[in-house]
C-alpha cells in the first residue's frame, strides 16, 4: 500500500524540445470507477490498481522528517511556519475561498501477467484510454530556497531530481487532451509547490480531469 500525492494540472504549451524526454506509452482500462479500479499496461509491464481516498495525512511531513512543525506546516530557514490546510489548497488567482480538494489517494498495485492484462482489459466498461507519458524535470522554480533550506529532506529530493514532471499527452478518443501532474513526498511540499510557467490551470481534484471520469465520457 502507498499514498499518491500529486497536483494536476492543464497545460497552456509545450516545453522546449520535448520529444528529448523519455516516455512511456500507456494504456489502461477501468474495471470500476469509484474506487477506482484500473488495469494499465505501460510499455512491457502490466499491473492492476487499486485508488481510493485515504486517511489520516501522515504528520511527519517530507519522509518524516519536516522540522518540527504541526501537520499542514512547513518551516522556512528563519524558524516560521508557512501554513497551509492539510488536503487542501487554493487555485491560483482564484477568491480567498478555499477549495477542500484531496489530494492524496491510497493506492495499492498488484503485477498482472500480459494475458492477465488482456483478460481483464476486456471485461471493462468504457473508454480505453491511451497516451504518451513524458518524465520531464521539475522546473527549477519549484520551491522556495528558504523552504528547501529549511526542509533537507525535500532539498534532496529535488538535487537528486527525484520529483519529476508527468506529461500526459492522450491519443485515440481522446487525442488533443494535455495534462501534467506532479508527485509529491508530502502533502507539505504539494502545497507549497510553485508551478512550472508552461502550467495553466490546477485541477487538482477535479474528478472531471481524472482518467478514471474520462473512461466513463459519452464520445
Amino acid at each position: 500500500m502507498g499514498v499518491e500525492i500529486e497536483r494536476k494540472f492543464l497545460v497552456k504549451e509545450f516545453p522546449d524540445d520535448l520529444n528529448k524526454y523519455p516516455f512511456h506509452q500507456i494504456e489502461q482500462a477501468y474495471l470500476n470507477v469509484s474506487p477506482a479500479v484500473r488495469v494499465r499496461r505501460e510499455d512491457d509491464t502490466y499491473y492492476m490498481t487499486y485508488k481510493g481516498l485515504k486517511g489520516n495525512v501522515a504528520q511527519a511531513g517530507v519522509n518524516g522528517a519536516v522540522s518540527a512543525a504541526p501537520a499542514g506546516k512547513m518551516t522556512t530557514a528563519d524558524g516560521s511556519n508557512v501554513t497551509k490546510p492539510s488536503g487542501q489548497y487554493t487555485e491560483p488567482g482564484s477568491s480567498d475561498q478555499q477549495s477542500p480538494v484531496h489530494i492524496g489517494q491510497t493506492e495499492y498495485n498488484m503485477p498482472l501477467t500480459k494475458e492477465a492484462y488482456q483478460h481483464l482489459s476486456s471485461k471493462a466498461d468504457g473508454n480505453i484510454i491511451t497516451k504518451k507519458r513524458y518524465i520531464i524535470p521539475l522546473n527549477e522554480d519549484a520551491f522556495d530556497e528558504d523552504i528547501l533550506d529549511a526542509n533537507p529532506e525535500l532539498k534532496a529530493a529535488v538535487e537528486n531530481r527525484s520529483i519529476k514532471i508527468e506529461l500526459d499527452v492522450f491519443e485515440g478518443v481522446f487525442t488533443g487532451r494535455i495534462l501534467a501532474e506532479v508527485e509529491f513526498p508530502s502533502e507539505e511540499a504539494a502545497l507549497v509547490y510553485h508551478p512550472a510557467e508552461w502550467f495553466s490551470q490546477d485541477v487538482t481534484g477535479d474528478p472531471q480531469y481524472s482518467n478514471a471520469h474520462m473512461s466513463t465520457e459519452q464520445l
